[in-house]
């Protein structure tokens, strides 16, 4: 994986980064969750490096997403993992 957050998820946080705001806005770059009681349906966003196998990546990402957030004595009802872009090297 290379970084979380989508296009413009990185392009508004490497401006922030460059105007020295850039603690803003990264505790949520790329995740979000919906809370209803204690199920949770959570959406990552990736953005891969070029060779990286989207299916197995995306798949350790869900698997180790739901192992986290359910120590915390929640259900997972939907975890989805989305590929937004690939980086080239």
């Amino acid at each position: 994986m290379a970084e979380l957050g989508g296009d413009v998820a990185r392009f508004f946080n490497s401006v922030l980064d460059k105007v020295g705001l850039d603690k803003v806005g990264d505790a949520t770059r790329g995740v979000t969750a919906k809370v209803d009681g204690i199920d949770v349906d959570i959406t990552v966003v990736l953005c891969l490096r070029a060779g990286e196998v989207v299916a197995e990546v995306t798949s350790e990402v869900r698997a180790r997403v739901i192992a986290a957030v359910e120590k915390y004595g929640v259900h997972v009802s939907n975890c989805t993992v989305k590929v937004d872009d690939i980086l080239m090297a």
